[in-house]
C-alpha cells in the first residue's frame, strides 16, 4: 500500500509538472512569435501598405495575431506531452474572452493620435493575461493542478510598465515607445517562462 501511494503521489507530481511546464513552454513560444510578427507587421507597412491610417492597419493586424496565437496554441497542444485539447467547452470560450474582450474594448476607445493604436496592444494584453489569471490559472492553483501563476507575474509587469511605455509616446514619438513596449513584453514573457520552470522543478527537488 505504501508503494501504491508512493507511486500515485509520484504520478499527481509529474502531471502537474509537465502541466506546468507547457505554460512555461507557450510564454517562450508566444513572446517569439508575437515579437516576430509586430516586427514584420511594423517593417511591411510602409512598403506594401504605405496609404493605409495606423488605426485601420493596427486593428488588421491585431487580428491576423489572433489567428497566428491561435496556431500556436494547437501547435503546443499537439506537441507537449499532457496538454491534449480539452474536453470542456467552457474553458475554451473563457480562453476566447479573456483575450478578445481587452483587446476590442481598448481598440474600440477613440484616442487623439491616430499613432497610439501601435500601442493599445500592450495594456490589453496586460488586462487578457489578468482574465486569464482569474478566469482559469486561479482556479487550477486552488485545486491543486498547476504550482506557478506566470499569467499573474506577467499581467502585473506588463500593467506596471504601461505608464512607461506611453510616457515614451509622448516625450520621444512611437518608435521609441513600440520598440520599449515589444522589448518589455518580451522581458516580461521571459521571466514568466523561467518563473514557471522554476516552481515546476520544486515539484522534484
Amino acid at each position: 500500500m505504501e508503494d501504491m501511494a508512493r507511486v500515485a503521489d509520484f504520478a499527481e507530481r509529474l502531471r502537474r509538472y509537465f502541466f506546468t511546464l507547457s505554460v512555461a513552454y507557450a510564454f517562450f513560444t508566444f513572446g517569439m512569435a508575437i515579437a516576430g510578427y509586430w516586427l514584420l507587421a511594423v517593417s511591411i507597412k510602409p512598403i506594401a501598405f504605405p496609404n493605409v491610417e495606423w488605426e485601420q492597419y493596427s486593428l488588421a493586424a491585431a487580428a491576423v495575431m489572433g489567428v497566428i496565437a491561435g496556431l500556436c496554441v494547437v501547435v503546443l497542444k499537439k506537441t507537449v506531452p499532457g496538454t491534449g485539447l480539452s474536453k470542456d467547452w467552457r474553458e475554451g470560450v473563457k480562453w476566447l474572452v479573456s483575450f478578445a474582450a481587452p483587446f476590442f474594448a481598448l481598440y474600440l476607445i477613440p484616442v487623439p493620435e491616430p499613432s497610439l493604436y501601435a500601442l493599445m496592444w500592450y495594456p490589453a494584453l496586460a488586462l487578457a493575461h489578468l482574465a486569464v489569471y482569474l478566469l482559469l490559472e486561479r482556479p487550477r492553483v486552488k485545486r491543486g493542478l498547476a504550482v506557478a501563476r506566470p499569467f499573474l507575474l506577467s499581467s502585473i509587469e506588463i500593467l506596471a510598465t504601461t505608464p512607461i511605455v506611453f510616457y515614451a509616446h509622448l516625450a520621444y514619438g512611437i518608435d521609441c515607445s513600440w520598440a520599449m513596449a515589444l522589448g518589455l513584453m518580451l522581458l516580461s514573457y521571459c521571466a514568466a517562462g523561467i518563473y514557471a520552470m522554476h516552481r515546476a522543478s520544486k515539484l522534484f527537488a
